[in-house]
């Protein structure tokens, strides 16, 4: 294995020391709190995703009367 070579400076490199603090006192949430928070999360996005499927239906079926209507009035008038 080849040796790597190293470097020598004509002068000190500064040494940084970084200020010393204290974290807060913060109480975490235990793993049962974080799991029921994801299963409440995931069925809150399932029943949003229900609730706009069904409404999507709804708005299809009225889509699909609106035009069956402007049919009716093409034909009649024709």
């Amino acid at each position: 294995m080849p040796k790597l070579p190293t470097i020598n400076f004509p002068f000190e490199l500064p040494q940084f020391k970084l200020p010393g603090f204290e974290l807060p006192n913060v109480d975490l949430p235990s793993a049962e709190q974080v799991i029921d928070f994801f299963r409440d999360a995931t069925l809150a996005g399932t029943g949003l995703v229900s609730l706009t499927a069904e409404r999507v239906a709804d708005l299809q079926k009225q889509l699909v009367e609106a035009l069956k209507a402007q049919l009716e009035k093409v034909r009649s008038a024709a």
